[in-house]
């Protein structure tokens, strides 16, 4: 008797814990450094302010490609099938400089077709690290799957 009630307590939480971790909508993705799959001439257009230079260009771009002409301009290949009759990529432009840190999915909510997509870098020791590299271009692309949407924004937390 004393050996069931253990497996009964860690099958009770293990149930718990698997309908506390809701999938994320949309059969969402993220390809993290997807600048590794672009052309240069889309990456050069979509440029972000680097820290340090004295320049006009933005923060962040966030971009959806939903056709595949657009899909052929931006890239050379990419690491999922997409279907843009049903997909739709949301392409995140920003300058990094904890490069070296993964990005992970980490929140997406829709408010009345507006999305939002939240994004957790792996940033070491926060609020600071010692292990800052060069101000790196990347590009984070979420594959989201039949979705309706108005807008979407993307939302970096470090």
């Amino acid at each position: 008797m004393k050996k069931i009630i253990p497996v009964i307590l860690l099958t009770v939480i293990a149930i718990f814990c698997s309908a506390c971790a809701t999938p994320l909508p949309y059969d969402a993705t993220l390809a993290d450094r997807a600048e590794n799959f672009m052309k240069e001439e889309y990456l050069a257009e979509n440029k972000t302010h680097s820290w340090g230079n004295n320049d006009d260009l933005p923060e962040n771009i966030c971009k959806i490609i939903n056709t595949e002409e657009e899909y052929e301009r931006a890239f050379n290949s990419f690491p999922e099938e997409t279907d843009f009759t049903e997909d739709v990529l949301v392409l995140y432009f920003f300058t990094d400089i904890y490069y070296g840190f993964d990005c992970k999915l980490q929140k997406i909510t829709n408010n009345n077709g507006e999305i939002t997509i939240e994004i957790l870098h792996q940033m070491a020791n926060k609020p600071w690290s010692p292990s800052a590299s060069m101000p790196t271009q990347r590009c984070l692309a979420v594959k989201l799957t039949a979705c309706e949407y108005t807008d979407i924004n993307v939302i970096l937390n470090y």
